[in-house]
């Protein structure tokens, strides 16, 4: 997702939003000729307009399309309107743009995307946008502009320590009590919506473990608020104005996520919340007002749950669609699962001693991945000596493309194998370090992987140990992505999925939860 947890700038899995600052704003360039070679020319049809077309058609899927037909070509351009996108193929030359994140820059890209999404106040926009061109890299100290300081303060709020620590351990009670409210509701057969059950108890606990006792997605309609504000980024993104027409509802969400945030800052609800809002507020509220940091909270949705639902979703999908994984997946869970005063229990610390289960979702995140990585090219550049890039331009990092790419994930890089991602790593692994785009690169790294894999492992452990879980259909048919929305790194599914939840054999009745 630049992906799946991300911080207030959302630096993660907004970044497929720029399509459409692509589609509409395309920075019209300098027309002199260009004497030094640019990167291939991928022809179309119609000149000029062809790939635009392509991308409104496919989305992000024309990256995928148009990377496979130019397979053996480690970047190459996709001339657009006056303007140009360069699609980057080959994973060490993705080492090599992350090394230049100041020129090759997604910051840039995040602080428009933001701005534009939260309906931020013009000044509020400008100190956002404000980015020192000295920056390289996002940890470094206070002063290198607004949205890098904020930036800054997440990562320092979500790295290994108490403030991580608290914040799983918030997250582990909405699990258990989610799945025993479960456990006593199945008597009667009950048959389950798949996505939308696991979109709102995944909303749920993850919410409540950033945003504490006065989490405002405890309210239903914030939380549905928030999804029709997802659901319409890609129009949002249109600005304000046409927004509104194509995206009403998506402004209406918005309208309500921000009035309850609004509300929840009055009553100094961050006080008694994570050390990552309290952490991105005490940097905001410098040079914010509050009504600009309640728009950002709306946002930053994006970055902590648009894609840690859908990697929960298809983690559990892929487990019990297949029985050799359900059985492996199952067989570690059991090993850590104990019996104490009464209660089943699950130690959260031994969930990074489930090599399988690591491993599945892992390779969920490379298999359903379906996002690019945009960057603003801004000044005229180098890729290891030979590949021109024109300021002006963007690049994209078609994270589905990378997945596949044989050389470095085997002949087997269409399937979907449970164990790709145990250690030791026996094929090419600085290579496949940076074909992997579950979680970001570089100094856009996502800062919050670490805490939404141990999140989603929480949930998908628990669930596997204590229930069976059937399709409506009796077998697990093939199930497609619905690949509409281009601001989601990992998308949901085209279909519903009915289910109906089961306890295991010798298990009902039994109360469960996590344990330090």
């Amino acid at each position: 997702m630049e992906h799946q947890f991300l911080s207030l700038t959302g630096i993660c899995l907004l970044s497929s939003t720029l399509l459409g600052l692509v589609v509409f704003s395309c920075r019209k360039l300098d027309e002199k000729t260009n004497e030094k070679p640019e990167p291939y020319h991928v022809p179309s049809v119609v000149p000029y307009l062809g790939h635009l077309i392509g991308i409104i058609w496919y989305r992000n899927g024309y990256y995928t399309k148009i990377s496979a037909k130019y397979n053996k070509l480690p970047i190459y351009t996709l001339p657009v309107l006056k303007g140009q996108i360069y699609v980057i193929n080959e994973p060490d030359l993705i080492v090599a743009a992350q090394r230049q994140p100041k020129i090759i820059s997604f910051w840039q890209v995040e602080a428009m995307s933001i701005t534009t999404l939260g309906a931020i106040s013009t000044s509020g926009s400008k100190k956002l946008k404000n980015i020192p061109s000295q920056v390289h890299h996002a940890e470094k100290v206070q002063g290198q502009g607004l949205l890098l300081d904020g930036l800054s303060a997440t990562h320092r709020a979500m790295a290994p320590g108490l403030g991580f620590q608290e914040m799983l351990l918030a997250a582990r009670e909405p699990i258990a009590e989610a799945l025993n409210a479960l456990a006593g509701r199945i008597t009667a057969q009950v048959h389950v919506d798949m996505w939308q059950w696991v979109k709102h108890e995944v909303t749920h606990a993850t919410t409540e473990s950033v945003y504490g006792p006065m989490n405002p997605y405890r309210d239903l309609a914030v939380e549905n608020g928030f999804w029709d504000f997802s659901d319409n980024v890609m129009w949002l993104m249109s600005g304000p104005t046409l927004s509104k027409i194509l995206a009403s509802k998506g402004c209406e969400g918005r309208a309500t996520v921000i009035a309850a945030f609004l509300e929840y800052f009055r009553k100094n609800g961050h006080e008694s919340g994570s050390a990552l809002v309290k952490a991105r507020v005490k940097v905001m509220k410098r040079e914010l007002p509050q009504s600009d940091i309640a728009a950002l909270e709306c946002v930053n949705g994006q970055a902590i749950l648009v894609n840690s639902v859908p990697t929960a979703f298809w983690t559990l999908w892929q487990v019990y669609s297949n029985d050799e994984i359900l059985h492996a997946v199952r067989g570690e869970v059991d090993a850590i699962t104990s019996f104490k005063d009464g209660w089943k229990t699950i130690s959260l610390p031994t969930l990074t001693n489930l090599p399988i289960l690591e491993s599945t979702m892992q390779e969920t995140l490379r298999y359903r991945s379906c996002g690019v990585g945009p960057r603003m090219v801004l000044e005229d550049t180098v890729l290891e000596s030979k590949h021109h890039l024109r300021k002006g331009s963007y690049v994209m990092f078609d994270n589905r493309s990378l997945h596949l790419h044989k050389p470095t994930w085997g002949s087997d890089s269409e399937d979907f194998n449970m164990r790709r991602f145990i250690k030791p790593i026996d094929r090419r692994r600085i290579q496949r370090s940076s074909a992997f785009r579950g979680f970001g690169g570089g100094a856009n790294l996502c800062p919050g992987k670490d805490f939404a894999s141990l999140e989603i492992m929480a949930f998908v452990a628990m669930f596997v140990a204590r229930f069976d879980m059937i399709p409506d259909k009796g077998r697990w048919e093939n199930l497609q992505q619905d690949l509409s929305n281009v601001a989601l790194a990992i998308s949901p599914p085209a279909s519903k999925v009915f289910v109906q939840i089961v306890e295991r054999e010798s298990l009902g009745g039994l109360k469960w939860k996590f344990e330090d």
